[in-house]
């Protein structure tokens, strides 16, 4: 037997059949939404009642509020990719250039939707372990941190940490704008983004940098 005749009775099996795979885009399209509305109220409530006490405010005021108004932007955030992926059988149908211009407005607003998603799960992740370590050290020695552990020590820790965030996810409007000036974008999206791997992986760059400042040293 030949491999051609292999070839010839091989059947590719489908990991999910038709009705599954309808199932799950159902489930997308109905889970989301309620995710969006109770998330929304219930943030907003959250920060409501924390503002009504601003005067008597501590420092774990400031935290959960963060964590709140970071929570709303991550759920806000997911929603045009949401509505771009639900939308996947009316796209399937469209041409290639029917496909791209429809897509056009959701690249456009690709890079700023990343990089604001990720400031703002990495800015409630990290509010919530500084938080965790507050109370713990609050906790060891009270008598010593408790004045420290102000509300406008926390307002200037969330500040630097806000700006810790935006700056190493800048990585984001950067590559998608950077690859939306490639006329071969649309069609080939794995290609430009390979070739952007350097803003997220600094490793060869600082390995060219340390070359570069050793050779320099050695001519000095």
């Amino acid at each position: 037997m030949s491999f051609n005749d292999l070839d010839a009775n091989f059947t590719v099996v489908p990991l999910y059949t038709r009705d599954q795979i309808d199932s799950a885009y159902y489930v997308q399209w109905v889970v989301y939404p309620i995710l969006l509305v109770l998330g929304t109220v219930g943030n907003v409530l959250n920060i409501t009642v924390l503002l009504a006490g601003v005067k008597s405010s501590s420092s774990t005021t400031v935290y959960l509020a963060f964590v709140a108004v970071a929570d709303l932007f991550v759920l806000w955030l997911q929603l045009p990719r949401h509505i771009l992926n639900s939308n996947e059988k009316y796209i399937g149908n469209l041409s290639d250039s029917a496909r791209a211009e429809y897509e056009k407005p959701f690249r456009q607003f690709d890079g700023i939707q990343r990089w604001g998603l990720e400031t703002a799960i990495q800015l409630s992740d990290w509010t919530l372990l500084i938080f965790s370590f507050e109370r713990l050290v609050t906790t060891l020695a009270p008598m010593h941190f408790r004045q420290r552990g102000s509300a406008k020590t926390a307002i200037v820790t969330e500040c630097l940490l806000l700006s810790c965030c935006l700056l190493f996810t800048i990585y984001n409007p950067i590559q998608s704008y950077y690859c939306m000036s490639k006329p071969d974008y649309v069609y080939d999206k794995t290609g430009c983004i390979e070739n952007t791997e350097w803003l997220t992986n600094w490793a060869p760059l600082q390995t060219r940098a340390e070359v570069s400042s050793v050779t320099r040293l050695k001519h000095l």
